[in-house]
């Protein structure tokens, strides 16, 4: 099993619900095992992270 953990930061922050409505379709859950997030920012080194994606293939 291959796990991938990818993460993006929108260009506007106004952007990113549609980012995660979007990532939602190319990442069904239903298909993969899949997990999409938006980014809760409470890392104490970073938060420019704004969506996660997280797969198992």
């Amino acid at each position: 099993m291959i796990r991938h953990i990818v993460l993006f930061t929108a260009k506007n922050k106004t952007d990113i619900d549609r980012n995660l409505s979007t990532y939602s379709r190319f990442f069904p859950p239903s298909r993969m095992h899949a997990g999409i997030a938006c980014n809760r920012k409470t890392d104490q080194l970073g938060n420019d992270v704004d969506v996660v994606v997280k797969m198992m293939l």
